[in-house]
């Protein structure tokens, strides 16, 4: 659980309502700074999710007139709160909670043109770009922010504005593109604002506040890293099934932490390979499927025709019955000139040649 002095904050799902499993981180160089917790959970694309901040009964508030939630989603700041707890609800001398306080963070508001709105949380699908290519500093704030969410609790006092302040209504960074250098710390989501009503424009803050002066001014930092199923299997916060056996041959508990170390680089250098593999066949298949679709669309003209032929023979077919002569087809006479040729007799015949009518010579009588 990630508690801190007295506080917990927890990553709930909005339809179920139920809250995600934290795990912990499993890098064992990892290195948690003083009152700050790390966790890790399981994203699910365009799951809703709100920040449920609890305040437990003997929480101290130290002269504070409430906590500041500042809820920072990948880099990007959305609107702080400010929770005050009612006077019944504190003991009257030391400022003890005498029970446990929720806070819900569901919505954030932020101003697009001159319009205000209200939106709500989901993890979005995260989303490489090929062609990007960050800069180092860039890219180092993108390795540390992206897929997380920071919640930072702090103590404060409360202040009158000499005059009041409008609100500025920051839009939130979200569906950021990747690039491609983030695939190795397996960012599989990214945060993702749902658009969900057109509000009216907040009021005017009237009153600033401080974080309380001394050590008791900071209450914590909570760091969750959002992150698929198949992601958290791969760094190792959850096991996989069966359990993977390592090219040792012996089981991950079985290793000292300097062989867990190199045996993650390998399999991520594996993984890599894998992926690439994989989206080099993709790109194959679709190809085939493309192919086949050529294929199937002249098989079905093929058929098409083949119907279109056997209309046009049962058509011909009924013709028979008609008593209207048919004309027999002239055939095509070719453009070269043919020599005649002259008839022989056939001896085969029965019938005898036709006699030809020879006419008699005419003859010329002369005088002597």
């Amino acid at each position: 659980m990630a508690i801190l002095e007295d506080v917990e904050v927890k990553i709930i799902l909005k339809r179920s309502g139920q809250p995600l499993v934290e795990y912990d981180n499993p890098d064992p160089e990892a290195v948690t700074k003083d009152r700050e917790v790390e966790k890790y959970v399981e994203a699910k694309t365009e799951a809703e999710f709100t920040i449920q901040i609890i305040l437990k009964a003997g929480f101290n508030f130290h002269d504070a007139d409430g906590v500041d939630v500042h809820v920072n989603i990948d880099g990007g700041t959305l609107k702080r709160h400010v929770f005050q707890p009612k006077p019944e609800y504190l003991t009257l001398n030391s400022g003890k909670l005498l029970q446990d306080l929720m806070f819900i963070k569901s919505t954030s508001q932020f101003k697009r043109g001159e319009e205000w709105y209200s939106t709500s949380y989901a993890f979005g699908p995260a989303s490489v770009d090929e062609d990007l290519h960050l800069d180092k500093a860039v890219l180092q704030k993108q390795l540390v922010s992206l897929g997380s969410i920071l919640v930072k609790i702090e103590r404060v006092k409360s202040y009158a504005e000499k005059a009041p302040c409008q609100r500025t209504g920051k839009e939130a960074l979200q569906n950021q593109k990747l690039d491609k250098k983030l695939i190795v710390k397996s960012i599989s989501h990214t945060f993702q604002a749902i658009t969900t009503a057109r509000i009216g424009e907040p009021r005017p803050r009237t009153t600033k506040e401080l974080r309380l002066k001394g050590k008791y001014g900071k209450v914590g930092k909570y760091k969750f890293f959002y992150r698929s199923h198949t992601a958290l299997q791969y760094l190792g916060c959850i096991p996989t099934t069966p359990e993977p056996i390592l090219i040792s041959g012996r089981a991950p508990a079985d290793l000292t932490d300097k062989e867990k170390i190199e045996e993650i680089r390998r399999l991520r250098a594996e993984a890599m390979t894998l992926n690439d593999n994989a989206n080099s066949q993709r790109v194959d298949i679709q190809r085939l499927m493309q192919a086949n679709q050529i294929q199937a669309q002249k098989l079905q003209e093929s058929a098409n025709l083949n119907e279109k032929i056997a209309a046009l023979h049962s058509a011909l077919g009924s013709m028979g019955n008609i008593t209207t002569p048919v004309t027999t087809p002239i055939p095509m006479i070719s453009s070269v000139k043919r020599e005649r040729v002259k008839q022989e007799p056939n001896e085969d015949d029965a019938t005898p040649p036709r006699a030809v009518k020879r006419s008699k010579p005419e003859f010329v009588t002369l005088d002597d």
